[in-house]
């Protein structure tokens, strides 16, 4: 399904992607995938402090992922909806999108979530789970994963220093919790849920 393909991630904060897809990342990097892109678009540093975008960095690092973090305000990014906008339809070239959920209970999750919908119309296009603000998500997609997948997912977490101190679901057990409850829903070990908006073949 990757081969061959430009596949896009998006995230509207810094960890978003670890925590609601990091072991299908994991998956994606050692595919035949031709190209895969990282955009996030809040750093938080007004909440985290700057060691978040080092964190981030040394996240993707981890993947060996070629990425790019926006600096717009964290839970006020509707003011630059326009331009958050323009540069998702500047990436229209993607072949498949991963974005968090229109549906998010998280309005900064939900802006990137409906902008993907509006602009990617003729892409195939996944929402991954918010871990914390996804209970009106709406998951018809379980991608099982691997103790080595987890593993990756356990490493990218753990660069996040200024998040495991203070954020009681981010934590190893917490991830595996949820890991373990969606691969229990289709008889698998650990799986991640997503939404498949979109499916072009």
């Amino acid at each position: 399904m990757f081969e061959g393909k430009k596949i896009l991630l998006l995230g509207a904060h810094p960890d978003d992607l670890e925590c609601g897809m990091g072991g299908t990342i994991n998956q994606l990097t050692h595919s035949n995938a031709k190209t895969i892109a990282v955009l996030v678009f809040a750093d938080t540093v007004q909440n985290n402090g700057d060691e978040i975008i080092k964190e981030f960095h040394s996240s993707m690092a981890t993947q060996k992922l070629s990425n790019t973090i926006y600096k717009y305000e964290v839970d006020n990014m509707e003011k630059d909806k326009v331009a958050i906008r323009k540069t998702i339809f500047e990436h229209n070239d993607y072949d498949i999108i991963f974005s968090p959920s229109k549906h998010s209970q998280h309005q900064d999750h939900r802006l990137i979530g409906e902008a993907v919908d509006d602009i990617m119309l003729e892409k195939t296009v996944f929402y991954y789970e918010d871990i914390r603000s996804g209970t009106h998500e709406h998951v018809n997609f379980w991608n099982s994963l691997s103790e080595d997948d987890m593993g990756a997912k356990y490493r990218m977490i753990a660069q996040y220093n200024t998040q495991l101190a203070k954020r009681h679901y981010f934590n190893n057990e917490s991830i595996r919790t949820m890991a373990k409850f969606r691969g229990g829903q289709v008889h698998k070990e650990y799986a991640e849920g997503f939404e498949v908006l979109r499916l072009v073949r």
